[in-house]
């Protein structure tokens, strides 16, 4: 992710306790997050047109993954949240973690690291490459494409024949 915000990161990592009960409050993952933030791993950014706080990693975050998992490559962090893009990525959080919610989701891939491993973006042109690559419930892989902004048809169509192509090899 991006970035995400207190609710988003209590969701995906917060929301069942230990015991298997669901969380009935944000308490525990504010204190985590603070505790990170405390720490070096994480930097707060506000977004001003929303008013919401979202949480990014930091190059400390970045280094200690890389050395937990030295097996696997982490995009390097964003230092900035591009209000450009803003809409369109706050929508992907939200989409990944309803579809990991209801099981329909696993190993999520995202754009940023799908261009960064060319391994994973299946040697797609940028333009063609998708906001994600997920495993369904019977471990296929699954295209994420979000559009926040009304395209031509023609697009939609070469995007997805690019796509059948590109399964079909």
């Amino acid at each position: 992710m991006k970035f995400a915000d207190l609710n988003s990161l209590h969701q995906k990592f917060f929301s069942t306790l230990q015991s298997g009960e669901r969380s009935k409050s944000d308490w525990w993952a504010r204190e985590r997050l603070g505790l990170l933030k405390r720490h070096g791993f994480l930097i707060s950014k506000r977004a001003t047109f929303t008013g919401v706080g979202y949480y990014l990693a930091t190059d400390l975050a970045h280094t200690a993954l890389s050395n937990m998992r030295s097996f696997r490559t982490f995009v390097r962090p964003l230092t900035e949240i591009d209000v450009r893009t803003f809409e369109h990525d706050r929508r992907i959080v939200e989409a990944r973690l309803a579809l990991e919610r209801l099981g329909r989701a696993v190993n999520w891939a995202p754009e940023r690291r799908l261009k960064s491993e060319l391994a994973l973006n299946m040697g797609l042109p940028r333009q063609y490459q998708p906001d994600a690559i997920y495993w369904n419930k019977l471990q296929e892989p699954m295209a994420f494409e979000l559009e926040v902004s009304v395209k031509g048809k023609d697009r939609y169509a070469d995007k997805i024949r690019k796509y059948v192509d590109v399964i079909r090899c």
